[in-house]
């Protein structure tokens, strides 16, 4: 789970690493891995192995432990989930 705009350079940034001569350390398990991105304003995600939770976070986050029985890791900025 991340948010958008952790999102926004997360995911390129490990997919360039996937692709490139010598490849970091875990590229391959976070470009594979599912990924969840919360947001209000992008309409479709231009990212592969993502989907968008549009919704209101805690019902967003109560469906995919629903549907799933992996651990969710999150991923996420201050914003996302407020101290």
């Amino acid at each position: 789970m991340l948010g958008r705009k952790l999102a926004e350079g997360f995911i390129p940034h490990w997919t360039a690493s996937l692709h490139s001569p010598e490849p970091e350390e875990g590229a391959e398990v976070f470009v594979h891995t599912p990924k969840v991105v919360f947001t209000k304003s992008l309409l479709t995600s231009e990212w592969d192995n993502t989907v968008l939770a549009k919704g209101e976070l805690v019902e967003e986050i109560y469906a995919l432990k629903t549907v799933t029985e992996k651990t969710l890791l999150s991923m996420a900025a201050e914003n996302l989930f407020p101290l």
